[in-house]
């Protein structure tokens, strides 16, 4: 078995003194051999990346995304990564910029019970859907020399289902949750914390914009992760997604 999962963490923002430790549980409890971590803050969430047990793999963007103009806010993300058990051998590794040099997408090529499969860990511009859509369009002609392979391709897309940027996918690939239950996640952003679904859902845009992707494999489980937190402090504004996957021959 391999459980992977998807976490976007909401870099170093937003009460991260509250949120860092939430983070750490979350990884720990999730206990997953592979975790796709989106909006990384290189330095700022070191505590995070630094994880027993695991390795840690970068892939920063070329310019890091810097957003401050909300006062409060405090965003920056240097890029994404994956942490990798230790006992998971990297065989190899490639990395993907898209055209606004603020996003990108990281491969790598994995052994692990004798079988090899490439994991793909990503996250799609928030801008607009033409910006989505020309990434995911890039994402898969950069992912085609490895289509007939056991491929799992995880992240934040920042699209809803039957989105163009959805079905781009959907065309290519299973989604895990969606084999699972028969349909995507009610919802997998944003969280409760602070009240912020309520302010999200004045204008219709709370769902599943997390997903785990899979080819040439077989997915046994899958859950979305809801129930931890603090009081009103949520690890981040995204739900974590974790999926089980069967090695063995795929159906």
């Amino acid at each position: 078995m391999l459980k992977v999962s998807t976490f976007n963490i909401l870099n170093s923002c937003l009460y991260y003194e509250h949120r860092s430790p939430l983070i750490t549980r979350t990884i720990n409890e999730m206990d997953s051999d592979i975790v796709g971590l989106q909006e990384i803050d290189y330095n700022g969430n070191a505590n995070v990346y630094n994880h027993p047990g695991y390795s840690f793999i970068f892939s920063p963007a070329p310019i890091p995304l810097k957003w401050t103009e909300l006062g409060s806010i405090n965003l920056k993300i240097d890029g994404n990564g994956i942490l990798i058990k230790n006992h998971i051998k990297i065989i190899a590794e490639g990395y993907l910029t898209y055209k606004s040099n603020t996003r990108v997408a990281q491969r790598m090529k994995i052994r692990v019970d004798g079988k090899e499969i490439w994991i793909v860990n990503t996250h799609l511009d928030h801008i607009s859907d033409e910006v989505r859509l020309e990434q995911a369009l890039t994402l898969i002609e950069w992912l085609r020399p490895m289509m007939d392979s056991p491929i799992i391709v995880m992240g934040d897309l920042n699209c809803f289902p039957g989105s163009e940027t959805y079905e781009v996918f959907i065309r290519h690939f299973k989604s895990s949750m969606k084999e699972i239950y028969g349909k995507e996640p009610d919802v997998t952003w944003p969280t409760e914390m602070l009240g912020s679904r309520e302010n999200w859902e004045r204008f219709g845009e709370v769902g599943c914009i997390d997903y785990i992707w899979f080819k040439n494999l077989n997915v046994v489980n899958g859950r979305v992760i809801t129930d931890i937190k603090d009081g009103q402090f949520y690890p981040s504004d995204h739900y974590p997604v974790q999926a089980v996957f069967d090695l063995g021959i795929p159906n």
